[in-house]
C-alpha cells in the first residue's frame, strides 16, 4: 500500500506520528511525499499515487475501456496545460487546456485502484483529434471496437462534449463517416 503525504497524515494524525512509523519500520519512505508499507509496487499505484489528479487518456485509456487488447507500455496521463513536466519513466504525459481538461472525466476502478480516467466519449474525441499520431494499427482496432459498441455511446453527452472543442464539425463529420452515425451539432 502506498501514501501521498496528504493520505499519510490522514492514516497517522501528524507529521510527528508518520516519522514514528517510519523510525518503527511499519512505513517505509521511497522517495519524498511518498511511503509504503512495501517497496514492492506496480507503476499504476505508484503513479496515481504521486500524481493523484492525473487522468488516464489515450493508449491507457483505451486499454482500460476494453477498446484496446494491447497494454500500453507507459501509462498515457493527461494533465492542465500549465502541469510541471513529469520525469517518470514510465510516463507519456499529455498537455490539455483547462477548459478541457475536466470534460469527460468519470472515475473507475482497476485492479482495486481507484483512477481519473476520459470515458468512452470523450476518448472518442481523442480518438478522432489525434488520429494522425495514432499508430494505425491501434486507430484500427478501437475505431472497430467503437463501431461494434455504437449503441452503448451515449450520444447527448458526446454532443454536449462536442460543443467544447473548436474543431467540433471535423470531428463530427469523421465520427459520423467512421462509425456511421449521424450527429447533429
Amino acid at each position: 500500500m502506498l501514501y501521498n503525504h496528504k493520505d499519510a497524515l490522514k492514516k497517522y494524525g501528524t507529521h510527528g506520528e508518520i516519522i514514528k512509523a517510519l523510525n518503527k519500520g511499519k512505513i517505509i519512505k521511497l522517495e519524498r511525499n511518498i511511503y509504503g508499507t512495501s517497496t514492492e509496487c506496480t507503476d499504476l499505484e505508484y503513479i496515481i499515487t504521486k500524481y493523484p489528479k492525473v487522468v488516464f487518456t489515450m493508449d491507457s485509456a483505451f486499454y482500460y475501456l476494453g477498446l484496446s487488447k494491447e497494454e500500453p507500455k507507459l501509462l498515457h496521463l493527461a494533465t492542465n496545460r500549465t502541469a510541471v513536466r513529469m520525469k517518470d519513466k514510465c510516463v507519456e504525459q499529455y498537455y490539455q487546456l483547462d477548459k478541457f481538461f475536466n470534460v469527460g472525466v468519470t472515475i473507475f476502478k482497476i485492479n482495486n485502484l481507484t483512477i481519473h480516467m476520459y470515458n468512452k466519449e470523450r476518448m472518442l474525441i481523442e480518438l478522432i483529434r489525434n488520429r494522425v499520431k495514432i499508430k494505425d494499427s491501434l486507430y484500427d482496432e478501437v475505431i472497430k471496437n467503437y463501431y461494434s459498441q455504437k449503441e452503448t455511446l451515449n450520444e447527448k453527452k458526446l454532443v454536449n462534449y462536442l460543443k467544447k472543442f473548436n474543431s467540433k464539425k471535423g470531428i463530427v463529420n469523421k465520427i459520423n463517416e467512421e462509425l456511421d452515425m449521424d450527429l447533429v451539432i
